[in-house]
């Protein structure tokens, strides 16, 4: 049995939990990308429309999870017996970022019964971001198995993969991160994930072969390139590993200027996220344009262009920006749910 490797370092969630971490618009987006915790809350609950429950859900979609957590932890304060406001206070809490606390809020919803396979992830996230990894292994790996046969059971497994392989365990990462490239054949992500897995599990020749299938789908991956690198130089193949550090210094020097310019465009968009936050569509209008202009149409200017359209009133707008949005973003069902919403809203008005 191979000796457990010392954690690494940092901390690790799914890619859009990754990506969007320390940004306004992340809790917005992501509200919608793992989706409500119920099926549907407002009506689960038995709550109308202009519910203090409604007034929770739209500050989430309004990237407000601060507001929305003061909500729902008076709802529960003052249903003390019903778990599921516990799982919502808890999604809410995630969203803010306020781990610790969400873990907690999601643990009570558990233990008194909610075990739906959202609250589940973000239990297991929760207690994985609030430095509980131990503890969010077994949530991760009920949610992986609950998940079996659905469309969701590709994060599941993948998160229960990554979870393991940052744990320091790779070999027990390798069934998960198998099962969700499986899933998701075309996906480089979950690819590269089991090529590190292998690597580190001992199998150096299945992780060279694994890194070169993420090449075929992902060539300007110069994480991969990097991996294959090393894996190389341990089977002693010194000519083709000198090629691969080659590549990756190439594609590593282009990736730090992307990431430059990125960081740039961050900067902007949480600016614009902030403007509307405090009130000032008409600003946050002028940044998300001089984006659009600049770097060229993406889907996270779209999502705040739109947001500060909606807040001066131009639905309309709003759903010609989602409806670019969604052209380019085709299977996020939130950009799809929010269009919905703004078309209505246009028609309305």
């Amino acid at each position: 049995m191979r000796p457990r490797a010392g954690r690494a370092s940092g901390r690790c969630g799914c890619d859009s939990l990754a990506l969007m971490r320390r940004s306004p618009y992340r809790r917005f987006v992501l509200g919608a990308l793992l989706g409500a915790l119920l099926l549907a809350p407002v009506q689960a609950l038995g709550e109308t429309p202009a519910s203090p429950l409604a007034e929770a859900e739209r500050a989430l979609d309004e990237g407000r999870a601060a507001d929305a957590v003061e909500i729902y932890r008076k709802l529960a304060a003052e249903r003390p017996d019903d778990p599921r406001l516990q799982a919502l206070l808890g999604r809410a809490l995630s969203l803010a970022d306020r781990y610790g606390e969400s873990a907690e809020a999601l643990q009570k919803a558990v233990n008194g019964g909610v075990s739906d396979l959202r609250t589940l992830l973000f239990l297991g996230s929760a207690l994985w971001e609030s430095g509980r990894p131990d503890e969010a292994d077994p949530v991760l790996a009920r949610a992986a198995a609950a998940a079996r046969g659905t469309g969701a059971e590709f994060l599941a497994q993948q998160q229960l993969g990554r979870l393991r392989l940052w744990d320091g365990r790779p070999d027990a990462a390798l069934p998960a991160l198998e099962r969700a490239v499986a899933l998701r054949p075309d996906a480089p992500t979950p690819r590269l994930d089991l090529a590190r897995a292998l690597d580190g599990a001992g199998r150096t020749e299945d992780a060279v072969a694994a890194y070169r299938a993420v090449l075929e789908r992902a060539p300007d991956s110069h994480h991969a390139h990097w991996g294959l690198a090393q894996a190389l130089l341990r089977l002693g193949r010194r000519d083709e590993a000198a090629a691969e550090l080659a590549k990756y210094k190439e594609l590593y020097a282009v990736n730090q200027e992307r990431t430059r310019e990125l960081m740039l465009q961050r900067s902007e968009i949480d600016r614009g996220w902030h403007l509307i936050g405090a009130g000032k569509p008409a600003e946050a209008e002028a940044v998300f344009r001089k984006l659009i202009e600049g770097y060229g149409v993406g889907v996270d200017p779209l999502l705040g262009l739109a947001r500060a359209l909606a807040g001066q009133g131009d639905h309309a707008g709003a759903a010609e920006a989602l409806e670019r949005a969604v052209s380019l973003a085709p299977d996020r069902q939130d950009l799809r749910r929010l269009l919905a919403q703004e078309r209505l809203a246009a028609e309305g008005s």
